[in-house]
């Protein structure tokens, strides 16, 4: 889609491979919105003024940095900014980065400043407190298939009055819910084998339980199963699912991640008490009109309270083709549940939570959760951690993974796409071996109805 008016005009000069602009005069205040992107430029088709400007172009110094000791990502260049050619100033081009391969120190500094420099001239492009490296890709073709393990953790909604008792004769998991107890300020495995009901399905209660839950069930798997831990390629989890699997991963510390999860609960609380919420499960096919349901259902509540506050329902969570869970304020799931056959939708359950979660009625508990994570030391994964907000593997950058926990919270759930990744993993119908590891059974069950190849290969260590 074209962000701006007037030509765009595409040459090929000396190997060189740019966009090049003319931005007309009324179009000055676009020239900071520019997007690179590279693409063969036809010279014969150039009109006379573009031509004047190839020279220039093929003169454009290009970037490299110091130091072939260190690997540099292709898109570490100061974000791709603009540079003004000063024989065309009316020329807007980005600089070309492929020869970016090297970074190395500022003499100046004496070593302790990295610095990226223009190959023409030694002038220094930016400076940098460390070097730039690549984060490679993970590989594990070393594993064969049938050994590989994948991890499945639980979001809220899966806990129950009495879980974690099978996990008591493992040590190493009794270790972790004596680390909470003190993390936390109370005795959360008491809470969890004795209730009551109503307190551990509260939010602040709940989060903690089920994300420490999960990761106790991995030392219960660890000390019977040593290799399926060992032999973990890829992780997953629903909603707070999603903190157990980065744990797994070594991103985060268990008492890091804990705490932030405490926080989370406890902002996700205070946003759930404003305004009663909550969700449901909704079964849609494809006479199904869930889009208008939601927009009318958020009108009519608006209409008859007189209301000029903005309702919220909208799909929360994408758990399997023809399943969804769709959050909101208490009036407007009413709507839904009184019209649904109205809109050919089948509201099916409402869930055990406080809230709408993963919606815009938490967008104020990002704010505490984004203080956490900025604060909190994190690492890149040892293996695949499929993220809530893409449906995908997490790319290979921390601060992708923070942005991402934190648009986590009000944004829906990928659950249905992040299974599909995880089907073709696959090679033919052999599937590597799969564990769901925490409180419930509701994971499983969709990777049943998903695929009953897929679930001959899943096992659920029960807690």
């Amino acid at each position: 889609m074209r962000l701006f008016p007037g030509p765009v005009i595409r040459l090929s000069v000396r190997h060189i491979r740019k966009r090049v602009y003319i931005p007309q005069p009324s179009d000055a205040y676009l020239n900071d919105r520019l997007v690179y992107d590279e693409s063969e430029i036809d010279a014969a088709s150039v009109s006379k003024e573009a031509s004047r400007t190839l020279n220039d172009l093929a003169l454009k110094p290009k970037l490299h940095v110091e130091d072939e000791n260190f690997d540099v990502s292709l898109n570490s260049a100061p974000k791709q900014k603009l540079y003004e050619d000063k024989k065309s100033p009316k020329l807007f081009h980005f600089p070309s980065p492929e020869p970016l391969d090297r970074v190395g120190t500022d003499s100046a500094d004496e070593g302790k400043r990295f610095v990226i420099r223009d190959e023409s001239d030694g002038r220094a492009i930016k400076k940098l407190k460390k070097p730039l490296r690549v984060a490679k890709a993970l590989n594990f073709s070393r594993i064969p298939l049938e050994k590989q393990a994948i991890f499945l953790f639980p979001g809220q909604g899966s806990q129950f009055v009495g879980m974690g008792r099978q996990l008591l004769d493992c040590d190493a998991s009794r270790n972790l819910f004596e680390a909470a107890k003190h993390i936390l300020g109370y005795d959360l495995l008491k809470l969890c084998l004795d209730g009551p009901k109503e307190s551990l399905d509260r939010t602040v209660h709940c989060q903690p339980a089920v994300f420490v839950a999960s990761l106790a069930a991995v030392e219960k798997l660890r000390q019977e199963r040593p290799e399926a831990v060992e032999n973990a390629v890829a992780a997953a989890g629903f909603s707070v699912g999603e903190y157990a699997a980065l744990v797994f991963a070594k991103t985060l510390s268990f008492a890091e991640g804990l705490r932030i999860v405490q926080i989370r609960a406890e902002a996700m609380q205070k946003c759930s008490e404003a305004i009663p919420s909550g969700m449901v499960t909704v079964r849609v096919s494809a006479d199904s009109q869930l889009g208008e349901a939601l927009i009318h259902a958020r009108r009519a509540t608006m209409q008859a309270h007189h209301s000029q506050e903005p309702t919220v329902c909208s799909v929360a969570n994408y758990l399997l083709q023809g399943m969804q869970v769709v959050g909101g304020d208490d009036v407007t799931l009413s709507f839904l549940d009184q019209n649904a056959r109205e809109y050919n939708i089948e509201v099916v359950k409402r869930l055990p939570v406080s809230g709408a979660f993963h919606t815009k009625r938490m967008r104020d508990a990002a704010a505490p959760v984004e203080e956490a994570l900025n604060s909190a030391e994190m690492s890149l994964p040892v293996i695949d951690v499929y993220s809530n907000v893409t449906g995908a593997p997490y790319e290979r950058n921390i601060g992708r993974i923070k942005r991402n926990l934190v648009d986590q919270i009000y944004l829906p759930v990928k659950w249905e796409q992040i299974q599909q990744l995880l089907f073709r993993r696959r090679v033919g119908d052999h599937f590597p071996r799969y564990f769901e590891l925490g409180p419930g059974r509701q994971l499983g069950a969709m990777f049943y109805y998903v695929s009953k190849k897929a679930h001959k290969s899943l096992t659920n260590v029960p807690v």
